[in-house]
C-alpha cells in the first residue's frame, strides 16, 4: 500500500490536537496538586492547634496543681493550723472537691498522695481531723506501685468519691473505707485488702483479683456482674448486698464465717430475711427506771410524752399479759415518736416484697372509756422523709382491760425510714366526778368486808396538799392506796407521798393494780383474809 501523503492542514490538526491535550493535561496536575498541598496543609494546622490546646492544657492544669498544692501546704505549715478546726477542714475539703476535676489522672493521683501523707484522710484519725471528699472525682485514676511510686494507703479514707474504672494495683488499702463511693467497675489487683469496708458502695462490674480480701465489709453494697478471681473473700459481711450475677459460688458463700443478712445471691433469690425487732426499747425495758431519760422515743413538738413504767419503780403491777416489767402509760393524751432506718432491708423493699409485722398489748385499767382510745401508726418516709401511713393499729371503742393488737403491713417501694408513732388520746380526761364515783364504789366495798375507810378526790394543785395532810393525820392508818391518775405522774405521786408520810409515818402503801383489785391488794400487802371480824 502507498505512504499515504499528510498534507500540511493535517499535520497541523494533528499538531493543533496534541497541543491541546497537553495543554488541557497542565492545569489537571496543577489543580490536583492543589487539593493535596490544601489538605495537608489543614491537617497539619489543626495538628498544631491540637498540641497547642494540649499545652495549654497540661499549663492550665499544672497551674492549678502547683497553686493547690502551695495553698494547702501553706495552711498546714501556719502556726495558727489547728487539725481539729472544722472551718480548716473544710476549706482543704471544698477546695480538693473543686479543683481535682480539672486536673489529669496522675495530678488527681498525686492530690490524694499529699492528702494521705498529711494525714487529713485517715480512717486511724479522729473524724474531727479528717478532710471530707465526698464528691471528688477519681474516675479512671491508676494506683499503681512501681520503683518510682510506693502504693501505700492502708487506713485511707475516701468515702463518697465518684471513682468509676479507679485501679488499685500491687497497693496496700488494708482497713480502708470506701463507704457510699461510686466504684463502678472499678479493679483491684493483687493488693492488700485486709479489713476494708464498702458500705453503700457501688461495685457494679468491678473485678477483685488476687488480692488479699479477708474480712471485707460489704453491708448494703450493690455488687452486680463483680468477679472476684483467684483468691475468694473470707469472713465477709454480706449484709443487704446484692450479688446478682456475680462469679460467686453457692460454694464460696456457704462459709459460716460469713455474714449473709437479706443479701441477694448471684442468681437472683434472697438468704433468709432478718426478723428481729426494729423498734429500739419497744417494751419500755430500757427506759422504765425513772433515773434514765427518754434517749431513743422523742415527743412531738409541744406534746406531752408517754411514760414508762415498772413495778419497782412506780407500785403498779404490770397488766397481765405484758410482757417483760415494763410498759408505757399516759392518763392524758400524749405522744411518743422514734425514727427506725430500713437500710438493710433495702434490697427487699426496692424489690417490693418486704412487710413488716406490728403487735402490741393496748388497753385502760379503768373500764368502759368510750372515749379514749391508744393506736400505733407507722408512716413510711423516703429519703426526703415524705411518704404516707403505711400501717398500724388501734384500740376498740371501747378501751375496756388490755387486748391484743396486731398486723401485717407491705413496705413501699423507696422507703428510707420508717416512723413509729405512739399517741393516747384522752378525750374525756379522769375528773373528780369520775374519781368521787370510784371512791364511793371501793369505799362501800372495803366497809362490808370491815375496813375503816377514808377517802379524797384529788387535783394536783398546792390547794389540795393541805386536805390529803389533814385526812392522813385525822387517824391512826395503817395504809394508803394511791390511785393510778396520781401515780401516773411522777412528781405528783412523789410529793402527794411525801405529804402522806409527814403527817403520818405509820401508813404504808399499799400497792394494786386497779381499783377492782382493792380487796386483794390488802389481803396481800397484811397477808389477811377478809372480811374482818367485827367483834
Amino acid at each position: 500500500m502507498p505512504d499515504k501523503i499528510i498534507s500540511s492542514s493535517e499535520r497541523s490538526a494533528c499538531f493543533n490536537w496534541g497541543r491541546l491535550l497537553f495543554s488541557a493535561s497542565f492545569p489537571l496536575v496543577l489543580g490536583i496538586f492543589s487539593i493535596i498541598f490544601t489538605i495537608q496543609q489543614n491537617s497539619i494546622s489543626q495538628a498544631n492547634r491540637e498540641q497547642d490546646q494540649r499545652q495549654a492544657n497540661e499549663l492550665r492544669q499544672q497551674n492549678i496543681y502547683d497553686a493547690y498544692i502551695n495553698d494547702i501546704s501553706k495552711l498546714l505549715l501556719s502556726p495558727t493550723f489547728n487539725r481539729s478546726n472544722p472551718q480548716q477542714l473544710n476549706y482543704i475539703g471544698f477546695k480538693t472537691v473543686d479543683i481535682i476535676k480539672h486536673l489529669s489522672n496522675a495530678q488527681k493521683r498525686d492530690v490524694i498522695f499529699f492528702l494521705y501523707n498529711h494525714e487529713l484522710i485517715r480512717r486511724d484519725k479522729p473524724i474531727s481531723q479528717r478532710v471530707n471528699l465526698t464528691g471528688a472525682d477519681l474516675a479512671d485514676v491508676h494506683f499503681i506501685q512501681s520503683t518510682s511510686l510506693n502504693c501505700y494507703l492502708r487506713d485511707i479514707n475516701l468515702g463518697y468519691i465518684l471513682a468509676s474504672n479507679i485501679v488499685f494495683d500491687k497497693c496496700d488499702i488494708s482497713f480502708g473505707v470506701f463507704q457510699g463511693a461510686w466504684l463502678v467497675g472499678a479493679k483491684f489487683m493483687r493488693s492488700l485488702m485486709h479489713g476494708s469496708k464498702f458500705q453503700k458502695a457501688n461495685l457494679t462490674d468491678a473485678i477483685f483479683d488476687g488480692n488479699n480480701i479477708n474480712q471485707i465489709s460489704f453491708p448494703h453494697a450493690t455488687l452486680i456482674n463483680s468477679k472476684f478471681l483467684g483468691m475468694k473473700p473470707f469472713i465477709t459481711d454480706f449484709t443487704n448486698a446484692d450479688l446478682l450475677n456475680s462469679d460467686l459460688t453457692n460454694k464460696d458463700l456457704s462459709s459460716m464465717k460469713h455474714i449473709i443478712r437479706n443479701t441477694r445471691f448471684p442468681n437472683g433469690s434472697f438468704s433468709v430475711v432478718d426478723n428481729s425487732q426494729l423498734i429500739i426499747d419497744g417494751g419500755a425495758e430500757d427506759a422504765c427506771n425513772r433515773s434514765l431519760r427518754k434517749k431513743d422515743w422523742m415527743v412531738f413538738e409541744k406534746s406531752v410524752g408517754l411514760d414508762f413504767y415498772n413495778t419497782n419503780s412506780t407500785n403498779l403491777n404490770i397488766p397481765s399479759g405484758v410482757s417483760g416489767n415494763c410498759y408505757f402509760g399516759k392518763n392524758k393524751t400524749g405522744v411518743l415518736y422514734q425514727y427506725v432506718s430500713k437500710i438493710s432491708y433495702s434490697l427487699l423493699i426496692n424489690h417490693e416484697i418486704a412487710y413488716f409485722n406490728l403487735s402490741a398489748l393496748m388497753g385502760c385499767t379503768i373500764p368502759n372509756r368510750n372515749n379514749d382510745h391508744a393506736l400505733i401508726d407507722v408512716r413510711c418516709f423516703d429519703e426526703f422523709h415524705s411518704g404516707p401511713v403505711c400501717g398500724g393499729i388501734r384500740t376498740n371503742k371501747t378501751l375496756s382491760g388490755f387486748h391484743y393488737y396486731t398486723t401485717v403491713v407491705f413496705i413501699p417501694k423507696g422507703t428510707v425510714h420508717l416512723r413509729i408513732w405512739i399517741e393516747v388520746n384522752i378525750k374525756i380526761p379522769s375528773n373528780s366526778i369520775d374519781s368521787a364515783s370510784i371512791l364511793d364504789s371501793v369505799k362501800n366495798r372495803l366497809v362490808v368486808q370491815g375496813i375503816d375507810v377514808g377517802t379524797l378526790a384529788v387535783t394536783n394543785e398546792p390547794s389540795c396538799d393541805n386536805e390529803i395532810a389533814r385526812i392522813a393525820s385525822s387517824k391512826d392508818w395503817n395504809g394508803v392506796i394511791v390511785g393510778y391518775g396520781v401515780r401516773n405522774d411522777t412528781d405528783w405521786f412523789e410529793r402527794v407521798l411525801q405529804i402522806i408520810h409527814s403527817a403520818n409515818p405509820n401508813i404504808s402503801l399499799i400497792d394494786h393494780k386497779n381499783p377492782d383489785d382493792v380487796e386483794n391488794a390488802i389481803e396481800r400487802h397484811y397477808n389477811i383474809r377478809l372480811p374482818l371480824n367485827k367483834t
